[in-house]
């Protein structure tokens, strides 16, 4: 009795498959600088799997989203009765791109330059660097391999050399410092779904401040006039993405959380937490009209700190 409801079970698995539709071919066309072991890596509809539209739009969602992609789509065809045939269409960006910035600090003229490759190997990873002048000297490098070990799984790296003047908080009274920090940072990249994602990192970091000046009534005996912090920080980053991509233009909602929680050694803030959220909205008008804005909200616990904990700067890479 058991054998024959197992034969009889697989008849029924066999009949139900197929009378399915199944993609017998896959082809990717529109590859000059992308590798197509890559985006096969990445894709989730293989070749042998039922024809499943939504699951060929996530792929689509997620192509449309690398760095070296410029917009991505799909055309099915029949091959034979109920096999089809899966197109995947790419048109790719320029991926070498060269980045320049100017603007005033301080009635000063101030200037960012920078050069990034953003499909190194054509495999999706960014790698370059850049130069800043805000009357001090800054520059950094980074590398981002978001699918570096699998399609969820990335690396990222980067290092800054960051110098700019910053204002310090005493009793209510503003003092003026060079401020520096340099940092190394490495986070583990993971792809929940083709909208939301998680990185976990570590910074190590220096912080330095060397006094400028301040209001008149400041007590320069009691500020430190140079002083060099130590840190480390423990960092996670969750993004949720539901951006519609059409070329370069946007539209939809993005919301990227950053919790950090910091520890040094001094007198105030031997140990404190960071947490901000920005929230991105993009609406697209008429053909070419595209508009954008960004709300940050943020709250941490170093409230008897006189160093801020995080700031909005638009020129701040």
């Amino acid at each position: 009795m058991n054998k024959l409801f197992s034969i009889l079970f697989c008849l029924f698995t066999l009949i139900s498959s197929a009378q399915n539709d199944i993609i017998s071919e896959i082809e990717i066309t529109g590859l000059k600088h992308t590798k197509q072991s890559f985006i096969k890596k990445i894709l989730n509809v293989q070749r042998g799997n039922v024809l499943d539209t939504l699951s060929i739009q996530k792929d689509i969602r997620r192509l449309k989203r690398l760095m070296g992609i410029a917009n991505a789509g799909y055309v099915i065809t029949k091959n034979t009765d109920r096999n089809y045939k899966l197109v995947y269409q790419i048109e790719e960006n320029l991926a070498i791109i060269p980045q320049a910035n100017v603007w005033t600090v301080n009635e000063k003229i101030s200037y960012s330059v920078g050069l990034y490759e953003y499909n190194l190997f054509g495999r999706n990873i960014k790698v370059g660097g850049f130069y800043q002048n805000n009357n001090f000297d800054s520059y950094g490098a980074s590398f981002s391999a978001p699918y570096l070990f699998s399609k969820r799984l990335g690396l990222s790296l980067e290092y800054q050399n960051w110098t700019s003047q910053e204002p310090l908080y005493f009793d209510n009274l503003i003092a003026n410092y060079k401020y520096n920090n340099e940092f190394f940072e490495v986070m583990g990249m993971y792809s929940i779904n083709t909208r939301n994602s998680l990185a976990l990192g570590v910074d190590l970091f220096t912080e330095n401040y060397d006094f400028i000046n301040g209001d008149d009534s400041l007590n320069l005996n009691e500020l430190p006039l140079s002083l060099k912090q130590d840190k480390s920080m423990l960092k996670t980053v969750y993004t949720y993405d539901n951006l519609k991509y059409d070329y370069y233009l946007l539209s939809g909602f993005k919301s990227v959380l950053n919790l950090q929680a910091v520890a040094t050694e001094n007198n105030f803030d031997n140990l404190f937490l960071i947490g901000f959220n920005d929230f991105l909205f993009f609406k697209r008008f008429g053909l070419k009209g595209n508009f954008a804005t960004r709300i940050r909200l943020g709250i941490a616990s170093n409230i008897d700190s006189p160093f801020a904990p995080f700031a909005v700067d638009n020129n701040k890479h």
